[in-house]
């Protein structure tokens, strides 16, 4: 994440009165599968050799993003965000979703897709045609940067997206 992103982000959460919430994920590498054109096939940390569990001349295929292997933050990074965008959030009355930010993409909109009030009032059709219109309401902010997440709005709604982020990791 760029610098002069978190500071905006800290700004308009402070002028928000938004809340943040951060976490790091345990292990992420590890979550991310390794789909590379070519296959990775590696020889058994030495630690295992020496504690007896394999064989030194055993060799084992990486199926798995792992730590040290140079594709692998790469392999995390699209594997976090193909689950970022999966995210829909119900709170309040509002459909919330992430849409990643084109100017820094570690940036997320926490967006309202659909206002309560518009669900109540008209039907789906003209719905619709005002969303369009108006576009969508950003209600927070997520910030990444490889395991870290850091989540700026309204407490209820940041402490439900961290529960929500933590939970698929």
């Amino acid at each position: 994440v760029e610098a002069a992103s978190l500071r905006v982000t800290l700004g308009i959460a402070k002028i928000m009165g938004w809340t943040l919430v951060g976490t790091d994920v345990g292990t992420a590498f590890l979550n991310a599968p390794l789909d590379l054109p070519y296959k990775v096939i590696v020889y058994p940390p030495s630690i295992f050799v020496l504690a007896g569990v394999c064989d030194p001349t055993e060799l084992w295929l990486v199926h798995r993003a792992i730590y040290g292997l140079r594709e692998s933050p790469k392999a995390w990074g699209d594997y976090r965000d193909a689950e970022l965008r999966k995210i829909v959030v119900f709170y309040q009355g509002m459909t919330v979703v992430l849409r990643r930010c084109s100017v820094d993409t570690a940036l997320w909109r926490i967006q309202n897709l659909e206002s309560a009030v518009f669900k109540r009032v008209f039907p789906v059709g003209v719905r619709v045609m005002i969303q369009e219109f108006l576009g969508t309401t950003t209600v927070g902010i997520l910030v990444t940067y490889v395991d870290d997440f850091l989540v700026a709005a309204e407490r209820a709604l940041a402490e439900l997206f961290m529960k929500t982020i933590t939970s698929m990791w």
